[in-house]
């Protein structure tokens, strides 16, 4: 495995562990019961996926992941009207769901099942996005919902 590989992974993982604190910072920020419940899912995404990739980044022993920034965008897309907010997030996220596709479709064999639940995911949360955007939010947490199932009996 190349370095640049393994700079990658260890990348997405990070941000696997701010994408948590974002989520979970908008949770305890919100007093609408419903987006409260849709930030918590994907906080819980987040943590499950980044738990999946400790099985195969080089992480080193007690590093821990700086929130304090994300944990302050967090406020900041708090404030702006949900709708802004969330297309605020659709590049972001776009790019992020090329990256992991390429990933997956160019990582080693060894780390197949952990890159698809990277891609995965990332797809999950660009539907999520999507159909809030779209105002759909009825069942914009389909998806993230089918794979937080899989992931929880893991």
């Amino acid at each position: 495995m190349s370095d640049s590989y393994q700079a990658r992974l260890h990348r997405a993982w990070v941000g696997e562990r701010q994408g948590e604190a974002f989520f979970a910072t908008l949770a305890d920020l919100t007093t609408d019961q419903e987006m409260k419940h849709k930030w918590t899912l994907l906080a819980e995404l987040e943590r499950r996926v980044g738990l999946a990739l400790e099985r195969i980044v080089n992480i080193r022993q007690g590093e821990q992941v700086e929130t304090d920034s994300v944990e302050t965008a967090a406020r900041r897309f708090a404030a702006e009207p949900l709708a802004r907010s969330m297309a605020s997030l659709v590049g972001v996220i776009d790019a992020a769901v090329d990256a992991y596709n390429s990933m997956r479709d160019t990582g080693p064999e060894e780390h197949a099942a952990e890159l698809d639940i990277l891609a995965r995911h990332e797809t999950a949360l660009q539907t999520f996005v999507q159909r809030e955007v779209a105002l759909q939010p009825e069942n914009s947490l389909e998806e993230v919902n089918d794979l937080l199932e899989e992931l929880r009996r893991v």
